[in-house]
């Protein structure tokens, strides 16, 4: 069954925060992040978002966010 557009609305607006954090959270860890980072984690949904969110621990470099998200 297809997602009522409420559905929808709230999944963007899930995305949308985990996002921000995700970021800030990378920025903190291991700097500045590459506009093609940034823009990349941008897009990603709602359960990529929460991995990247519950792995920062485990990140040591900007390649290994590149190596999950790819």
């Amino acid at each position: 069954m297809e997602k009522g557009w409420e559905e929808k609305g709230i999944e963007l607006g899930q995305a949308k925060a985990l996002s921000k954090i995700d970021l800030q959270q990378l920025t903190e860890k291991l700097g500045v992040l590459p506009k093609e980072l940034t823009e990349k984690i941008s897009k990603l949904d709602v359960i990529s978002l929460e991995l990247i969110l519950s792995n920062i621990f485990n990140y040591t470099s900007l390649d290994d966010v590149r190596k999950f998200i790819s």
